[in-house]
């Protein structure tokens, strides 16, 4: 197995500089919706690259073609100049941890996988972006001869039999906001999207219809709902 001239600080430096050089490279390219600085996804897949190359080279030095000198044999053209295979390995070589084993290169991989994954994705992340929690406003409620009515939270619903109503959750700070519908009376109780058409399942005369909104990158979550009572069709 190579072993490492350099100090391990200066190793630490090399890598740390590779890294920077990657999320330069990437902040343009890799933004996740949720996640502020930009920066810090960019950083995340640098940090990935890097690890992945770690690992292949662990394992890939070993199966190299060595000449009797020791080290690659053979050249790289980069445009006019060749560059030595040898001296290429060297200096990947001098960028690899050598002085850690397999096993802990392994779990330090591990290890970074998990942390990224809660940098990225976790709602208890210091780069998730917050957003503003969603505030339902109120409903808005279409029928089908076109009359509209607004209604609070809270309020009652009345509603004919076989009758089908066009509802609207009234969403305020949040434009990108997701919404389920829960309905009691109803085999198929989740509705996804902000607005549905609802009408009395057969042969209830009541029911409830909530609707549960998440802020786009799930930070927040709010419900609110309408009590609906059947209305007795006049004679």
């Amino acid at each position: 197995m190579p072993q490492n001239r350099l100090a391990t600080p200066v190793i630490l430096f090399f890598n740390l500089a590779v890294v920077i050089a990657l999320t330069l490279y990437l902040r343009n390219q890799i933004k996740l919706p949720c996640v502020q600085p930009a920066e810090a996804s960019a950083a995340s897949a640098g940090i990935i690259l890097l690890m992945f190359f770690h690992l292949f080279w662990r394992h890939f030095t070993p199966l190299m073609p060595a000449n009797p000198d020791g080290g690659a044999d053979g050249n790289v053209a980069l445009g006019i100049l060749r560059v030595s295979l040898k001296m290429i390995q060297a200096i990947l070589d001098e960028l690899h941890p050598w002085k850690l084993s397999t096993r802990r290169l392994w779990v330090l991989a591990a290890l970074l996988l998990l942390s990224i994954g809660f940098a990225n994705l976790s709602t208890l992340s210091p780069f998730r972006v917050s957003g503003e929690k969603p505030i339902v406003q109120g409903f808005f409620v279409q029928r089908l001869d076109g009359t509209t009515e607004t209604l609070n939270p809270g309020d009652v619903l009345s509603i004919l039999a076989n009758e089908r109503l066009q509802i609207e959750a009234r969403i305020h700070a949040v434009s990108e906001a997701s919404c389920t519908w829960s309905i009691a009376g109803s085999d198929a109780s989740v509705v996804k999207g902000c607005s549905i058409v609802f009408g009395l399942p057969s042969g209830r005369q009541r029911d409830s219809l909530t609707v549960i909104v998440q802020s786009p990158c799930s930070t927040y979550q709010t419900n609110a709902g309408l009590h609906v009572v059947e209305q007795q069709a006049a004679p």
